[in-house]
C-alpha cells in the first residue's frame, strides 16, 4: 500500500510542478525539492505520501478543496483514500503568525495525503478543480 501511495504522491507532485506554474510544491520526491537528498538517501524513490501546495491565495485554495471530487476533506493521514485539508484554518487556527510561518502554514497552503487511488483520476479531478478556479 505505502509503495502505491508513494508512487501517486510523486507522480501528482510531478503533474502539479510541469503544468501550474503559479503552485508551488513541496514535496521531498521532486529533484528541486530542499529535501530530495535526504529523503532519497533515507527513503530511497519512496518519499513519502504527503504533499502540499500554495496556491496563490485562500480563496484559490478554498476553491480548488471546494471543486475536488475524490478527496475527503479530513485532517487525518495515511488513509488509502486521498484527504485534503486547509492547515492554517483548521489544525493551525490556534497558532501564532510566527508559529505558521515557523512550520511552513501559510493561508494559500493545501495539504494532500495522498490515497491509492488511480493515479490518472487523481490528476485529471486535481486538473479540473484548479481550471474550475482559474475560470472564474
Amino acid at each position: 500500500r505505502m509503495e502505491r501511495i508513494c508512487s501517486n504522491a510523486r507522480k501528482l507532485a510531478e503533474f502539479f510542478n510541469s503544468e501550474y506554474s503559479d503552485i508551488t510544491v513541496n514535496y521531498p520526491g521532486l529533484e528541486n525539492s530542499k529535501w530530495h537528498d535526504i529523503a532519497k538517501e533515507q527513503f530511497g524513490e519512496n518519499a513519502g505520501g504527503i504533499i502540499t501546495i500554495r496556491t496563490g491565495s485562500k480563496e484559490k485554495a478554498f476553491g480548488i478543496i471546494n471543486a475536488l471530487k475524490l478527496p475527503l476533506i479530513v485532517s487525518n493521514i495515511g488513509d488509502t483514500k486521498t484527504l485534503v485539508i486547509h492547515p492554517e484554518s483548521t489544525l493551525n487556527v490556534h497558532s501564532t503568525e510566527e508559529e505558521k510561518k515557523t512550520a511552513g502554514v501559510f493561508d494559500d497552503l493545501i495539504r494532500i495525503s495522498v490515497g491509492i487511488e488511480d493515479i490518472e483520476d487523481l490528476i485529471e479531478d486535481f486538473r479540473q478543480a484548479i481550471n474550475s478556479v482559474e475560470n472564474m
